[in-house]
């Protein structure tokens, strides 16, 4: 959840937007987002089912084999 969070609120301040988070149940949440398909036809059920995924995963492996270092998920988005 915690990370989830942060997700969101980089993506918010990515796109220099206030950001309201309010906590539902998966299964509402993703009715909600089935509902606002027809007016947001980029929105789908599956984006919903995608941010309650536990998406934090173990970087050891790349770290040591590749020399990989993780960075700060920070977006920037540019809208010509």
């Amino acid at each position: 959840m915690r990370s989830r969070n942060r997700h969101i609120r980089s993506r918010s301040d990515g796109l220099g937007k206030k950001r309201l988070m309010i906590p539902l149940p998966g299964p509402i949440w993703q009715l909600a987002l089935m509902a606002a398909h027809p007016f947001l036809p980029g929105v789908t059920r599956v984006m919903g089912q995608r941010t309650t995924a536990d998406l934090v995963f173990d970087t050891s492996e790349a770290e040591r084999d590749f020399g990989w270092k993780a960075r700060r998920f920070a977006p920037r988005f540019h809208f010509d």
